[in-house]
């Protein structure tokens, strides 16, 4: 596309170039400004992105010269109907570009960067997916310059760095945090256990392949991963190929708000990496712990369960399963805390005049116990602190009929009284 390129087309590519790096640059430094993280390995992550352009490209070329092998055009001459050989194209489309951006955060996982947590794995996947649309921006940009003209590649330069560049973010960052998952299945797959979650479909095929049970959840969650962004950019591409613009930015949204809700578990933030320190805790002591975190969790004695991880990890800071339990019992006390409070806005009218009355009660309750309390006698002076009147009178034995409040002081004297 780019041999034999006139000088004015030159400098195009330089523009077209400036023109897909700004929103390139824009979302970097939205995403990451003011993390305290390394930028190497974000960098790294970022280039290996622009460089996933380069397999699709060579399998293009390797149609054009065996056009046997191209799968694009085996669709749409062996299936009539336009709208449905167009999704079926697009999936091919999605499958490939999300199975080679995965490609990278497996690379940077075998370097000595490594994937340490959940969270690095969403990371470079996010900028793997921001590297792709960096690249395939410049081409798209400078295909409809020469096709269309400047003015006919403004609304395109738009939408594309704003819904398409996040797009492909988001269905990178999706599989990013299934690998993650994938990768640290031994704790979470322990955890699971201990808490009675035992998948019959995972014990199935971890028989069926005779493989751990770990080992066959790690392999079900990345291919769990790999279909669910696969499928959302398929979604994607068959839309925006159709001009269905308020879909395409329903999915961005929809898809927007899935990553963030599996980044909302604080699970992903836990580092896994290194073997850590020797517990100081017998393994016996440890599963009689876990069995009882499992047990409570189940129950939703959420905050016992913090209480007890806390001090467990004081004695073994660097036991996974119980930073799994943890952090689990911490997201689901708030999610139960925000669920209270959510409900609370939505009570029928019965309930609210069940409390305005139950508040009522309460407070006339008060103000009775209150009166109470101003109308009881003082307690009678003992020892030094009994002081005789001064009157010459006493009162009679019993008091008035009608008397009013007591009040400090010595006591007044009463008609008929006599003088001692």
């Amino acid at each position: 596309m780019f041999s034999n390129l006139s000088p004015e087309q030159v400098k195009q590519l330089i523009v077209v170039i400036i023109l897909a790096a700004t929103p390139a640059v824009i979302w970097f430094i939205v995403l990451f400004k003011g993390r305290k993280t390394s930028r190497t390995p974000l960098i790294l992550a970022f280039f290996l992105g622009t460089l996933t352009v380069t397999p699709l490209m060579a399998l293009n070329y390797l149609w054009l010269f065996f056009p046997s092998l191209d799968v694009y055009k085996a669709i749409e001459q062996n299936i009539n109907e336009v709208h449905f050989a167009a999704f079926i194209t697009l999936v091919v489309v999605g499958i490939t570009e999300e199975f080679v951006k995965s490609l990278v955060v497996r690379s940077i996982d075998l370097t000595k960067i490594k994937v340490q947590t959940i969270n690095d794995a969403v990371k470079y996947s996010i900028l793997a997916g921001l590297g792709f649309a960096f690249t395939e921006n410049i081409f798209y940009f400078f295909y409809i310059w020469q096709s269309s003209g400047l003015v006919g590649l403004i609304f395109p330069m738009i939408f594309r760095s704003i819904f398409t560049v996040c797009a492909h973010m988001v269905f990178s960052g999706i599989f990013g945090y299934f690998y993650g998952i994938a990768k640290f299945s031994n704790p979470i797959m322990e955890s699971k256990l201990w808490m009675g979650e035992r998948s019959g479909f995972v014990r199935f095929m971890a028989k069926f392949q005779n493989i751990s049970e770990s080992k066959a959840y790690k392999e079900l969650t990345l291919l769990k991963g790999l279909f669910i962004a696969m499928f959302i950019h398929a979604c994607f591409n068959f839309f925006l190929e159709f001009q269905m613009l308020i879909p395409v930015i329903a999915i961005v949204a929809i898809g927007f708000m899935y990553l963030l809700y599996l980044l909302a578990h604080k699970a992903g933030a836990i580092a896994f990496a290194g073997m850590g320190r020797r517990s100081t805790m017998a393994k016996t002591d440890t599963d009689v712990v876990l069995e009882l975190l499992g047990m409570w969790t189940k129950e939703g004695r959420y905050k016992d369960v913090v209480d007890i991880c806390q001090r467990l990890l004081m004695r073994d800071p660097d036991n996974k399963v119980v930073q799994i339990f943890q952090a689990k019992a911490m997201d689901a006390q708030k999610l139960q805390n925000v669920e209270n409070a959510f409900g609370s806005l939505f009570r029928d009218s019965d309930s609210r005049e069940q409390d305005a009355s139950l508040r009522a009660l309460i407070k006339q309750k008060v103000l009775m116990e209150m009166l109470k309390e101003k109308q009881s006698p003082l307690p009678a002076p003992t020892g030094d602190q009994a002081v005789q009147p001064e009157a010459t009178q006493t009162g009679p034995s019993s008091p008035p009929s009608n008397p009013g409040p007591t009040l400090p002081g010595p006591s007044l004297p009463t008609p008929g009284s006599s003088a001692q």
